[in-house]
């Protein structure tokens, strides 16, 4: 995810351009990565989020915020 999010925000090739990727996801610990967010239900847009600023998940702090919710 952190190479996809780098190739997002400042290119892939040596001229730096940037594009777009489509990602689609259940997960919503992933929404930190996107730019914007669209929610759809049953096949509608039904909301729409602008995140001005996207954050990689740190690995160690994730697993463990999984380890201590999926043992209560």
């Amino acid at each position: 995810m952190n190479l996809l999010l780098a190739i997002n925000n400042f290119g892939y090739t040596s001229d730096q351009k940037k594009c777009t990727m489509i990602m689609v996801t259940h997960n919503p610990d992933l929404e930190c990565y996107a730019d914007r967010i669209l929610y759809i239900k049953d096949g509608k847009m039904v909301k729409q989020v602008l995140n001005e600023v996207q954050t990689p998940l740190e690995l160690e702090a994730y697993l463990k915020f999984l380890n201590i919710n999926n043992n209560e």
